[in-house]
């Protein structure tokens, strides 16, 4: 029972791992195909843009509202009818139970990221067996655009869900310090082609990304508080410092 109750932990984060590693970019990389761009560059612009968008709602949004969020739900309920006395905030929930199991997943993902998608990576098993399959001696070449979406998606979950999970931050750091060593010892040694000129297409938007990614985060750690503050907290403050200037 053990055994299969730790499998059973385990499960939902390797099968967003899987989606996000294997079926998303598939499915992608075919519908980017039908597009018929120009040019490569754009291909993978595209590319990126749309693993970027999915690779958000699966790892970070159905997590949160889906897989998790109605055992908390249920939860909290159960909380406020076995109690009507006692008034409990959004944060508390936050603390509590909402963020219990959406928390470890999160963390048992980034240690996914960190090690196993790095460690496949670093095998490169895949290209090597269809090489060998197909009689290809040329290598493949590196999926900028997938590649980008999915450390930008890592991104994204360390800094949104880092202020209620903290441990996320370092996993992340973890995770873009081994990835640098990879990507650098992979392209150094020509395990994968640098590909067509990107004209520069990458930078902007991802730059673009990334600033957009920091400003969300707050804005939404601040209607929270705000929202919190007003419903619960607008009757009983008490310190010095004036609720409303």
């Amino acid at each position: 029972d053990a055994v299969w109750q730790w499998l059973y932990l385990q499960l939902p984060p390797m099968v967003i791992l899987f989606i996000n590693s294997l079926v998303l970019p598939y499915l992608i990389g075919e519908i980017c195909r039908f597009q018929r761009c120009h040019t490569l560059s754009k291909a993978e612009l595209n590319q990126m843009n749309m693993n970027y968008v999915f690779m958000v709602l699966n790892q970070l949004w159905i997590p949160l509202l889906g897989l998790t969020g109605i055992p908390a739900l249920l939860e909290f309920l159960e909380v406020r009818l076995n109690d009507q006395h006692e008034d409990i905030s959004i944060l508390q929930l936050l603390d509590g139970s909402m963020l219990r199991s959406p928390g470890v997943f999160y963390v048992r993902y980034l240690l996914y990221c960190a090690f196993l998608t790095n460690t496949n990576s670093l095998l490169n098993l895949p290209q090597l067996f269809m090489r060998w399959l197909t009689s290809t001696p040329t290598p493949w070449n590196f999926a900028w655009g997938y590649w980008y979406a999915f450390t930008l998606g890592i991104l994204t979950t360390a800094v949104s869900i880092g202020v209620l999970v903290p441990s996320l931050l370092p996993l992340a750091a973890l995770f873009f310090a081994m990835k640098y060593c990879i990507d650098r010892h992979i392209l150094r040694d020509q395990a994968y082609l640098c590909g067509p000129e990107s004209q520069g297409l990458f930078l902007p938007r991802v730059l673009f990304i990334m600033r957009m990614i920091v400003v969300g985060s707050w804005f939404f750690l601040g209607t929270s508080l705000q929202f919190t503050a007003k419903t619960y907290f607008h009757h009983r403050w008490d310190a010095k410092v004036p609720f409303e200037i």
